[in-house]
């Protein structure tokens, strides 16, 4: 991008939340790759519209991109940790580490 392009949108903000919903969890388990382990599905990040689902907590903000990136050198490698205590059930709570590291 040129020294004065314009990026839109120039942040956004990625968010986190922590549901259960058996309709996806059905989904992902039919989707197991013969050569691989049953929960390697399991492992994988997904970004859908969920309809049918429990929200177990609030979801919190995960990582922000600001664009244009003028950093020297552009490093996106990222890691947060987040801790979800359950809006129904106040006695358990998940804990979750993000890590994206550019390949």
């Amino acid at each position: 991008m040129t020294n004065d392009g314009i990026s839109i949108p120039s942040s956004y903000t990625s968010f986190l939340g922590s549901i259960q919903s058996s309709k996806l969890f059905n989904e992902v388990r039919s989707c197991r790759e013969r050569d691989k382990p049953y929960f390697t599905s399991f492992e994988m990040s997904y970004v859908v519209h969920f309809r049918n689902r429990t929200e177990l907590a609030d979801p919190q903000a995960l990582f922000t991109f600001t664009h244009p990136n003028r950093e020297i050198p552009i490093d996106n490698s990222r890691y947060e940790v987040r801790k979800f205590l359950s809006n129904a059930i106040r006695c358990f709570t998940v804990s979750l580490a993000i890590s994206i590291t550019e390949r």
